[in-house]
């Protein structure tokens, strides 16, 4: 039985990339055929349904069906003719292709209410007769640059929340959540901290601070009507601990999301739309609201070194989520500054055996306090050797 099949050269290609294979007929004898051809086709599909209510005016109830809603679009399409009308003998024949896959075109994206397929179907048109057909898929992953991201969301960014306890109309202090950031974009498998700072001004404890990163998807359907569904999933979400009362906390949050989780692009999709939320929790004990910061983010896949340079806090950063360090205490016997220090006396490098001699060090500076008052039995002597002060008439006389 004569049959067609389509070979690419790798299982996945970047947007930017010539997808590159080959289309395969064996024939089992000679085929007449008008064209053979092959399509390439990326399509996005939207379904789902809900439940509406109608009202039955005969039996006076009102009743609740399901309805379906669905959306179609064809992002891309070419077809490119392999060969045109003929005949070929019986074997194997192969025609290389390769098409180009334009910048900034949506990922590959498989959802239960909707996806984006990059599709490959060969054809061999034939007369009067079963066309021989052969479909596959491709995965197509797009980049997520600096650039591409909102010019809103490179910018550094500090947000607060303010909450003033009350118990039976007396304040009980307030407690005050600050997040820092110098930019609110995040880059898959990179690891990226954020500041958080809480002061705890009043007599409650604050149980822990949690963040979370949510991904909401929105499926967009035009069929029968305009419509949308948004599902969220929770991508990454870390916490630590709390702040007692009357006390204050700066610690910083490392946020590294996983490889595995799918960031899609949809910049020239008209069915999906994907947005990025983070949201920090300071949960305070009793029944009291809880303080909360939400913000929107953005996730790139990819970090070349000709994007926008971010500012990071790794290096002091050393677990989840630290305190500040401590202050360092003053060393004992430490040099005056401004004195000269002898080198063998604190572990300094000797110069005796060098062959350039040590600079001398210059004048001291002239010290800034007040001489102290003289005293002794020579002082005493001193001030009997004095003549007296004058009277007044020998001050005011002529």
């Amino acid at each position: 039985m004569s049959s067609v099949s389509i070979r690419f050269n790798k299982a996945t290609y970047v947007t930017g990339e010539m997808i590159e294979g080959q289309a395969v007929c064996q024939f089992r004898s000679p085929k007449q055929f008008r064209k053979i051809k092959l399509r390439f086709k990326c399509k996005e599909h939207t379904q789902y349904s809900k439940t509406k209510a109608r009202y039955n005016s005969l039996s006076g109830k009102t009743e609740f069906r399901p309805v379906k809603f669905t959306g179609d679009n064809i992002i891309l399409f070419q077809e490119i003719n392999l060969l045109e009308q003929g005949e070929l003998p019986s074997g194997e024949h192969v025609f290389p292709f390769s098409f180009y896959i334009p910048h900034g075109f949506p990922s590959s994206f498989h959802r239960k209410n909707g996806d984006i397929t990059y599709s490959f179907k060969l054809i061999v048109d034939r007369a009067f007769k079963f066309d021989i057909e052969d479909k596959k898929i491709v995965n197509v992953i797009s980049l997520i640059r600096f650039h591409d991201i909102s010019q809103i969301l490179l910018s550094p960014l500090t947000l607060s929340d303010e909450n003033t306890i009350c118990c039976w109309c007396c304040s009980g202090g307030s407690i005050e959540v600050q997040l820092e950031f110098d930019n609110r974009v995040f880059t898959q498998g990179k690891a990226k901290s954020i500041r958080v700072s809480c002061s705890n001004m009043s007599n409650k404890n604050i149980e822990e601070i949690s963040l979370k990163i949510k991904q909401k998807i929105k499926f967009i359907t035009t069929s029968p009507s305009q419509n949308s569904k948004e599902i969220s999933d929770t991508i990454y979400k870390t916490q630590t601990s709390g702040v007692g009362a009357h006390g204050d906390k700066t610690c910083f949050l490392i946020v590294t999301i996983p490889d595995n989780v799918d960031v899609p692009n949809f910049s020239v999709s008209r069915l999906f739309e994907v947005y990025y939320e983070l949201k920090l929790k300071a949960v305070v004990s009793g029944c009291h609201k809880d303080l909360e910061i939400v913000t929107e983010v953005g996730i790139t896949n990819v970090l070349h070194p000709a994007d926008a340079p971010q500012r990071t806090f790794e290096n002091d950063a050393i677990n989840n989520a630290t305190d500040y360090p401590p202050m360092p205490m003053p060393m004992v016997n430490a040099p005056v500054i401004g004195m000269p220090m002898p080198a063998e006396g604190y572990g300094l490098p000797s110069y005796s055996d060098s062959a350039y001699p040590p600079e001398q060090p210059g004048p001291l500076a002239p010290c800034n306090r007040e001489p102290s008052a003289p005293s002794g039995p020579e002082y005493a002597q001193l001030l009997s050797n004095e003549l007296p002060p004058p009277s007044y008439n020998q001050a005011v006389g002529n």
